[in-house]
């Protein structure tokens, strides 16, 4: 009898200190994916500083789309949200319900032969992106897909407010703000 209670107590004490030790270890890797997030998120606001500082754009800013659908689809809702620009961006772009010429612009960024969008606010069909440039004052953007992920895609808008094209330059410097980016997997957390 004396044998059953220590084996019993042997086999509790046991499983708690495993269950301890699974405890403190994914306390320990969830600071390390924390701390990883992080790491990507300042070195995605560099990028960001580094191409308004030497860029004629205004404004960089960053959407993914959060419907759990994947990629862009005709056949279902699409929503996005703004997940990096200014204050006022982030908070007045959550959860936009995407229309069908807003979904037509993100279809052709995730083409393979695109490398980008060029979008004019004066000469660009009605739709929620549109309606949201006009409001906002500006006049031209150039979007660029980023990433897909199980959730949707990711996606940053470079824009500015007076009618000219972005030069060459701009150009340039979009796309290496773009290449680095895409290192940079998973910087679009919430």
């Amino acid at each position: 009898m004396r044998v059953d209670t220590l084996s019993v107590f042997a086999t509790v004490i046991g499983a708690f200190s495993l269950y301890t030790l699974y405890k403190l270890f994914t306390r320990f890797v969830n600071e390390i994916n924390n701390k990883k997030v992080l790491v990507r998120m300042s070195k995605r606001d560099a990028i960001r500083n580094s191409v308004l500082n030497h860029t004629s754009a205004d404004s960089v800013t960053f959407f993914k789309t959060h419907s759990l659908f994947g990629k862009p689809s005709h056949s279902r809702d699409y929503v996005t949200t703004c997940v990096r620009g200014t204050i006022e961006e982030e908070n007045k772009y959550r959860a936009l319900v995407v229309d069908e010429n807003y979904l037509n612009i993100l279809l052709s960024i995730i083409n393979p032969d695109n490398t980008y969008y060029s979008f004019r606010t004066s000469d660009e069909l009605p739709c929620l992106l549109k309606t949201v440039f006009e409001e906002e004052g500006i006049s031209r953007a150039i979007i660029y897909y980023i990433e897909s992920t199980h959730y949707g895609i990711s996606y940053v808008l470079f824009s500015k407010k007076d009618d000219t094209e972005f030069s060459e330059g701009d150009l340039f410097k979009f796309k290496e703000a773009i290449r680095k980016l895409k290192s940079l997997r998973n910087s679009f957390q919430l």
